[in-house]
């Protein structure tokens, strides 16, 4: 476009979402070499930069549960409920949609960012 502000502000999102971008990255590099302390770190720097980050939720979701379990199954003591019903971190309140899984969509990164 020819628009000078248009272009200055794609340049400014594009640097943004690139960081992004790379932050779920990491995260997911960190949780698959089991560093599940550094993991969660990264995973809730990307739910800080967009909080409503579906995969950024997923991946807290996920290290919470798996590797923090209570003995009893349960979530820890004084948590919110990690049932399917109630994730720590939803955004949606319960309604992601069923493509955004990051496990099941190669393209779900993509899908929310708005790529597609």
């Amino acid at each position: 476009p020819q628009d000078p502000v248009l272009n200055q502000t794609a340049r400014e999102l594009n640097t943004e979402v690139a960081e992004f971008v790379g932050i779920l990255t990491r995260a997911a590099r960190l949780e698959a070499d089991n560093q599940v302390g550094s993991g969660l770190a990264w995973y809730l720097k990307a739910r800080g930069i967009y909080p409503s980050s579906i995969l950024a939720g997923e991946g807290i979701n996920r290290l919470i549960t798996e590797y923090f379990p209570a003995e009893n199954g349960t979530a820890p003591t004084g948590a919110p409920s990690l049932d399917n019903d109630s994730p720590l971190f939803d955004p949606t309140g319960g309604a992601a949609p069923a493509n955004a899984s990051s496990r099941t969509n190669p393209n779900a990164l993509d899908a929310e960012l708005d790529f597609n």
